[in-house]
């Protein structure tokens, strides 16, 4: 791994994306993970790299920053898996307060940025997205749902990615 792999990745190549992934995927499961495990956690390892390469500051080797995006997304996972307290019922306990400093304009504003940028997307790289970063499913997930491959639902969501992220930028600025 090294700074122009990242480079690579986060302008969308595929043979980086892979190489990264096998990367991953292969710590993951010199930890012990199951192999299930080690390519949920090494995709969405990957695909957090890529959003964020442009914070990569050099301060340690390109694949020691991965691995540290990597541990937070195994922490993650394996949290979610164990959670037992339902949903509804910490609603029931915590009752959602309404903020009444909330700058209605720009909730507004970014509400009808994000539907733009949404539309710049295939409906395919639409879909993939949708299903594997709102609703969390995993690229098999989704590509089961959707008819298509877990490899074609990577690349659909890591183009759709690039795609969203050009546009935010562009929307900040």
């Amino acid at each position: 791994m090294d700074r122009q792999t990242l480079e690579l990745l986060a302008a969308g190549d595929r043979e980086a994306f892979e190489r990264c992934l096998r990367f991953v995927a292969q710590w993951a499961i010199g930890k012990g993970d199951a192999p299930v495990d080690a390519e949920d956690i090494s995709e969405e390892a990957v695909f957090r790299a890529a959003l964020r390469a442009d914070t990569y500051r050099g301060k340690s080797s390109v694949a020691t920053w991965i691995i540290g995006i990597a541990e937070n997304v195994r922490k993650e996972h394996f949290r979610h898996r164990t959670r037992k307290v339902s949903w509804a019922a910490s609603l029931d306990d915590n009752p959602i307060e309404v903020q009444n400093d909330v700058d209605v304009e720009d909730m507004a504003l970014r509400q009808m940025a994000a539907e733009e940028a949404m539309q710049k997307l295939t409906p395919d790289e639409r879909q993939a997205f949708l299903l594997c970063v709102r609703d969390g499913l995993t690229s098999h997930q989704a590509g089961e749902r959707i008819g298509k491959s877990a490899d074609r639902v990577r690349h659909l969501k890591m183009e759709a990615a690039r795609k969203l992220a050009d546009y935010w930028r562009d929307f900040r600025e």
